[in-house]
């Protein structure tokens, strides 16, 4: 069995791709692999997390708009590896969108949904003055 001691290495043009993506201006993570999230449902609320390493706080922007929120990702102009990212997500009747939280801790974006107070169905006599 012939074995090579030292380990191979790509061919050239595999690496050429590789720094000519890296250097091109456009991010890392294609556009076919976005950020990972999830969605939650407890009694309370809706929580959604997305992944976003190595983002900073200042660097986000989330925004509502007629039940659309709206999360932006523009990086600082010295950051040439992160591309900008736009991700809309539709909210129902049933948030709470009033009272939306955000934060982003160790690369994870957590927004916290509450939903509405449901409507009591018991009968209140209304005094007729």
């Amino acid at each position: 069995m012939n074995r090579h001691p030292y380990p191979t290495f790509p061919s050239t043009t595999s690496l050429d791709r590789l720094f000519q993506r890296a250097f091109s201006g456009s991010p890392l993570v294609s556009r076919d692999h976005p950020p990972r999230e999830r969605l939650v449902e407890t009694d309370e609320a809706y929580l959604l997390t997305v992944d976003l390493p190595g983002l900073l706080k200042e660097e986000l922007k989330l925004d509502l708009k007629e039940r659309q929120l709206t999360l932006s990702v523009t990086p600082a102009a010295d950051r040439p590896f992160v591309g900008q990212e736009t991700r809309t997500w539709s909210l129902g009747s049933q948030v709470d969108a009033s009272a939306l939280t955000a934060r982003l801790e160790l690369g994870v974006l957590h927004i916290d949904l509450p939903k509405t107070k449901p409507s009591t169905n018991e009968t209140l006599t209304i005094e007729i003055q």
